[in-house]
């Protein structure tokens, strides 16, 4: 199996100056390729522990109490929610985060695979990315109060 970058539309905000701030990356110490595979903290949250830098902040220097999570795969329409980050109580962990945000992206997928995906895309659902596959790579601050995630894929090759 090969992973491979869920292309995604990078948001820009309608007013002021776009962005693009890289917050926190998420990997489980001594493994390959980063990237956490989101099923596995959704199945086991603890595993959130085990990343690196799990008690580092995970949007240092970002002021926005309730930040948008931006998803926008391509071949599907723009798609966000928005998460507590508790700035004043020191902000969400890497491993808070983790945990937070594989909600948030099931939560996507969930609404996302009742889409048609438009050509040129990668299909989510069956037959296409599952859940299971997806992995969570890096978080983005794309606008003053938006982040945007990184998310690879992981798809067979025709080897496996």
């Amino acid at each position: 199996m090969a992973r491979y970058w869920l292309l995604q539309i990078r948001y820009i905000a309608w007013q002021g100056v776009p962005m693009l701030r890289h917050l926190s990356q998420y990997s489980v110490e001594q493994t390959g390729p980063p990237g956490v595979q989101l099923a596995a903290i959704e199945q086991d949250p603890s595993l959130a522990s085990r990343l690196q830098g799990s008690k580092l902040s995970a949007f240092p220097g970002m002021l926005a109490v309730r930040p948008s999570v931006r998803i926008h795969v391509f071949g599907y329409k723009a798609w966000s929610y928005q998460i507590h980050a508790y700035p004043d109580r020191g902000g969400l962990t890497i491993e808070d985060a983790a945990i937070a945000l594989t909600k948030v992206v099931r939560r996507a997928y969930n609404d996302l695979v009742e889409m048609v995906c438009l050509p040129g895309g990668w299909p989510l659902g069956p037959g296409g990315i599952t859940f299971d596959q997806l992995y969570l790579v890096d978080v983005y601050q794309v606008s003053r109060g938006s982040i945007q995630l990184d998310l690879t894929a992981e798809i067979p090759t025709p080897t496996d």
